[in-house]
């Protein structure tokens, strides 16, 4: 039995997690920090200078009002649970997180995270197309899936020095699983700038369905995996890399100066 720790971007209320919570409850521990609202987007933001309310609305059951990283940090530091869990799993998530996404998720933020405070992670996400129905049965398979295959997804994060990034269509049969490559993904057609009358200009972040952004990748990129009908897996990093392979010398044309003693 593993003890599992949920959280997500979408809120508490959401059918991604409460799906998920229900099909882990059958063989596991199961342990919720989930935000208030929806926090799409806030990436690895968290709430600093600001008191905010963390409420048991079932036992072990936390409703907190801030980010998604905000919920792991105090789920994992705050003594809210009787033992620590065995890994942090954060979805599922209404709409897909593939490639350039994992950059700006919530649902992604919370899992990098937690392997920042030394527990395996996972990510789930569903595909958002266009007849998408924001439901329990949307997520009952990929949740089914992560439950049989805890195990094997936990030893995919490794020593927690990554998080495991896993997205689907929201309904099977799935072909199969494939470890995925990155898609870079545009969103040039999710940004809208009014003018009005009086010279004001406001910015707007339209909504899309999953399937009208813009992909490019290898054929064997998430994008491309789950458009055909793969469960895609991809391992990313937690920690930021520094290149190495940087020549200082030839990057400055020899003029780096270095005056330490």
């Amino acid at each position: 039995m593993v003890i599992v720790l949920l959280t997500n971007d979408d809120g508490f209320d959401s059918p991604g997690i409460q799906t998920l919570a229900q099909v882990f409850a059958q063989k596991h521990t199961v342990y919720i920090a989930a935000p208030k609202s929806n926090q799409s987007a806030t990436s690895s933001s968290i709430s600093i200078r600001k008191k905010h309310e963390v409420l048991e609305r079932e036992q072990f059951r936390f409703q907190i009002d801030g980010t998604p990283v905000d919920c792991v940090v105090e789920a994992l530091r705050c003594g809210l649970f009787p033992q620590r869990p065995h890994v942090v799993i954060s979805g599922i998530n209404s709409g897909s997180n593939l490639g350039t996404d994992i950059l700006y998720s919530g649902t992604c933020g919370a899992a990098r995270e937690a392997c920042i405070q030394g527990l395996p992670a996972i990510a789930l996400s569903v595909a958002r197309p266009a007849d998408f129905k924001d439901c329990s049965c949307s997520y009952r398979q990929l949740a089914q899936f992560a439950s049989d295959n805890i195990e094997s997804l936990i030893e995919l994060s490794g020593n927690a020095e990554r998080f495991v990034n896993v997205n689907a269509l929201p309904t099977g049969p799935y072909r199969g699983v494939r470890y995925a490559t990155l898609s870079k993904l545009s969103y040039d057609n999710t940004i809208q700038l009014t003018k009005q009358d009086d010279g004001k200009m406001f910015v707007e972040y339209i909504p899309v369905n999953d399937g009208t952004r813009k992909a490019g990748g290898d054929g064997n990129d998430d994008h491309a995996l789950v458009d055909k009908g793969y469960i895609a897996i991809s391992c990313i990093r937690a920690f930021p890399e520094c290149d190495m392979t940087v020549s200082f010398k030839e990057q400055w044309g020899g003029t780096w100066q270095d005056k330490t003693p």
